[in-house]
């Protein structure tokens, strides 16, 4: 049930603002750049509380995708990140990379809208992309 009220926290939440939940380009300059927001998964972190007892929704993070940079994600070293993973719409792993450069390359190449993971030490960010 709780895994429900998630998914469905998410897609009210990219059908709000639409804008948000898909990577948009950037055409200012030369290189290949999307912004997208993910969300931490709630199986992978604890959840902090908010003072009457229930648990506090996660907060969606802005990310930053370059062919050239890789990936930027505010407060957190790339050290910390254990893969960057993107999956179809059902499911299968299409890619899993430790080098964020190689993993923005491949999702440059793809035209579907695919899923990303980016795993990190003490927890899992997810989003939807379609380039």
């Amino acid at each position: 049930m709780t895994r429900f009220i998630y998914y469905l926290s998410i897609f009210l939440i990219m059908f709000t603002v639409p804008s948000v939940g898909f990577a948009s380009t950037n055409d200012d300059d030369d290189d290949d750049n999307i912004e997208t927001v993910v969300n931490e998964d709630s199986d992978y972190y604890n959840h902090s509380n908010d003072g009457t007892g229930r648990r506090t929704a996660p907060r969606p993070i802005h990310i930053t995708i370059s062919s050239n940079n890789g990936v930027t994600i505010p407060n957190v070293d790339k050290s910390e990140v254990i893969s960057y993973e993107i999956y179809d719409l059902n499911g299968n792993c299409i890619g899993a990379y430790i080098d964020d450069i190689d993993f923005a390359n491949h999702l440059f190449s793809i035209t579907n809208m695919v899923q990303i993971r980016i795993i990190l030490e003490k927890s899992t960010l997810i989003g939807w992309i379609q380039i």
